[in-house]
């Protein structure tokens, strides 16, 4: 039965996430049969934030203190003029050198673009647009959307789709916030419907090593296809306290093992899907620069590796595996 989301809008009612599902695909994954036999999809995701992170700049009550260089904490209605540089780097330096790698390797990515964050930078958004990579949007802001009511959040979303068919003359067909609210995946699907855009998949999961498929939220009787996104294999580790990476060819050998694992798997009749999620200011630094070159040539002297984006990769899973409400492992539905 369908909601009342305008009701539930108007009213700031939260939307439910949805049940949860903890069996998945109980032991037995489908084959995703992807293309030429590969025995692993590797998608590289590139987060584009800079510029859409809080800052009294921006409007907001208190500076960024997430993913810099060092522990910092928020300061209530100042700036921090250190980190704003930090998070700067990302779009004046880090994000020329992934690009020539990325072409220069001949690999498409999907970009995680906050919408404020390419509005303010469009010479390289337009120059990674150009090359042909996937823009998924990851928001209008890259900020914790829980507290937001429901009529904000959806005009953000509203301006973050706006904002990457500005840069790139093209709508977003994928939705990865990071930090989103409980009523998230059901606004992202009605501002998507009202404006009649096609959207492919949500990220803001991670449940999964494939592609699976939810009740959309809004019709129960019809599909949500989730991509999950990773905070493991992800250069986030670097700026982490806590089981993280402080020299870059830990990290190197770390992604080395997971690709092994994931690898072996396919050869062995069951491929998977691989998230490489990295940030232009962090990965973009020279030694952490480094150990993602290696792992890339590493990753491409194997047979049966296919580099996709987020877009091909569920337009290739709905076309091998469309949506059959009756394989759902259907639960109690609450908020």
């Amino acid at each position: 039965m369908s909601i009342d989301i305008k009701q539930c809008i108007a009213e700031n009612i939260p939307l439910s996430a949805g049940y949860r599902d903890f069996e998945g695909y109980k032991g037995a994954p489908p084959d995703p049969k992807w293309p030429g036999g590969a025995k692993i999809a590797v998608n590289v995701v590139l987060n584009y934030e800079e510029g859409g992170e809080n800052s009294v700049l921006n409007g907001d009550s208190r500076s960024e203190n997430f993913m810099g260089e060092i522990p910092t904490n928020a300061r209530p209605g100042a700036r921090d003029v250190s980190l704003e540089s930090m998070y700067e780097y990302g779009t004046r330096c880090g994000v020329w050198r992934l690009a020539k790698l990325f072409s220069d390797r001949q690999i498409r990515i999907t970009i995680y673009a906050v919408g404020q964050s390419i509005l303010k930078t469009p010479t390289a958004a337009r120059a990674l647009a150009s090359a042909g990579h996937e823009f998924c949007s990851h928001g209008y802001r890259w900020i914790d959307h829980y507290s937001l009511p429901l009529a904000v959040e959806k005009g953000q979303i509203e301006k973050g789709i706006e904002a990457i068919k500005t840069v790139t003359g093209r709508a977003p067909t994928g939705w990865f916030y990071g930090r989103p609210s409980v009523s998230s995946k059901g606004l992202v699907c009605e501002v998507f419907r009202e404006r009649g855009l096609e959207l492919l998949y949500q990220s803001d999961a991670y449940a999964d090593e494939l592609p699976y498929w939810v009740a959309n939220p809004l019709d129960p009787r019809k599909g949500l296809l989730i991509i999950s996104h990773s905070l493991e294999t992800n250069d986030v580790k670097y700026t982490t306290s806590s089981g993280g990476f402080g020299n870059p060819r830990d990290w190197l050998e770390y992604m080395k093992l997971a690709f092994d694992v994931m690898y072996e798997e396919g050869q062995a009749g069951s491929p998977k899907m691989m998230t490489i999620s990295l940030h232009n200011r962090i990965v973009g630094k020279p030694a952490r620069f480094w150990a993602l070159r290696e792992l890339i040539t590493y990753m491409q002297g194997h047979e049966g590796v296919w580099f996709a984006t987020r877009e091909e990769i569920a337009r290739h899973w709905m076309r091998e595996h469309p949506f059959d409400e009756s394989k759902l492992n259907k639960m109690e539905h609450f908020l």
